[in-house]
């Protein structure tokens, strides 16, 4: 008997994985707004743009697209995530 787990479960996990990370990244980003501005934005995106939070990895072109209309093209704080690990290094 193998104690392999199916291919699928394999895979679920993995998403839930990235949907997890992703989200966090994601939250660390918009934390760099300040805490009032990230919530503000979040609640903008499933008030005018219908994403949920939740939802936001099975809807990522419109998060995308949300995000570009709120900030601009290419304005949100990328650099602040990834300046992060050197910081703590």
């Amino acid at each position: 008997m193998s104690d392999r787990k199916p291919k699928n479960a394999s895979t679920l996990k993995d998403r839930t994985n990235f949907n997890r990370l992703l989200l966090e990244a994601i939250d660390e980003t918009l934390s760099c707004l300040g805490e009032k501005s990230k919530t503000t934005t979040y609640r903008h995106l499933e008030t005018a743009f219908k994403i949920k939070k939740k939802d936001i990895s099975n809807k990522i072109d419109d998060f995308s697209r949300a995000l570009e209309s709120l900030f601009g093209l290419g304005e949100v704080p990328r650099d602040h995530v990834y300046e992060k690990p050197a910081r703590q290094g």
